[in-house]
């Protein structure tokens, strides 16, 4: 009988041995899920004609973006990455961060001054995403 019982702890701690090598495995193979960071900038009368400053040196850009999040090898799918900090850069005025709504979706409004501008959003990731950004070009022509 007691041999029986050692038998049963024996085992049973084998058994949790096990299963704790097994999860601590999975969790250090588990994988980011890809990501894509879209964003657009636009300003007004329209984005076929280059935006122009104002009298004060300025033209006001919007940007705009989604943050997707990679389900099932799918890109662009529905799934979208909400309370992602962005940063924009290239706009003159230092690193802006926006945040990302429940809808994965950021939008913010910038004073340019003319001339060509490089401007990257980018997102650093976290643990169950990777990092991703998409730089556009925008040329503002003086007053």
């Amino acid at each position: 009988m007691v041999q029986t019982c050692a038998a049963v702890v024996v085992g049973a701690i084998l058994t949790l041995s096990v299963l704790t090598v097994m999860s601590s495995t999975k969790q250090a193979f588990a994988q980011a899920k890809s990501t894509e960071l879209v964003f657009s900038a636009s300003w007004r009368p329209s984005v076929f004609i280059l935006p122009k400053a104002d009298p004060s040196g300025t033209a006001k850009i919007s940007l705009a973006g989604t943050l997707y999040t990679d389900c099932n090898g799918t890109l662009g799918c529905s799934s979208k990455v909400a309370g992602a900090t962005i940063q924009i850069i290239g706009t003159g005025t230092g690193v802006k961060h926006v945040t990302t709504d429940e809808r994965g979706f950021f939008h913010t409004d910038v004073l340019l001054e003319p001339g060509t501008h490089h401007i990257e959003a980018h997102y650093s990731g976290d643990s169950q995403h990777e990092s991703s950004s998409w730089t556009k070009t925008v040329r503002v022509e003086p007053p």
